[in-house]
């Protein structure tokens, strides 16, 4: 846990790595927190984001893996670069705005039975090759 006082928010802000939780602690800290702020230079999902956007939890992130593809039509959804200003400015929009996102409308894509027809699909396409 890191305490980060941002001054020109006038707010205190407490960081929890999710790092060493189980599952369910995850969900429960998230849940229980006002945004999640995602700060990889590399990822190839991440796999949080799509958590996030399935619970219509607020995010920012920096562009990596397919957050800016996933996210650009999510309501209080941000990417952004590595700049503390930019970042502190979104952490003030979503803080301000109180408001959820629409994530999860935009995660039915990636429902587990759309993605075992995508990998149905490349196998059979594979299988077409080298047969």
């Amino acid at each position: 846990l890191a305490k980060l006082v941002l001054k020109n928010l006038d707010v205190e802000i407490e960081l929890i790595e999710l790092k060493g939780y189980t599952k369910h602690e995850v969900r429960i800290l998230m849940n229980a927190a006002d945004l999640l702020l995602v700060t990889s230079f590399s990822e190839t999902g991440p796999i949080v984001v799509k958590k996030a956007l399935a619970w219509n939890y607020p995010l920012i992130s920096t562009n990596v893996g397919n957050v800016k593809s996933i996210t650009e039509k999510v309501d209080n959804c941000f990417v952004t670069s590595y700049d503390p200003i930019e970042i502190g400015e979104k952490i003030r929009i979503i803080l301000s705005s109180g408001l959820r996102t629409n994530g999860r409308i935009f995660m039915k894509s990636y429902g587990l039975d759309k993605i075992a027809k995508k990998v149905k699909i490349a196998y059979e396409t594979t299988l077409k090759i080298w047969a």
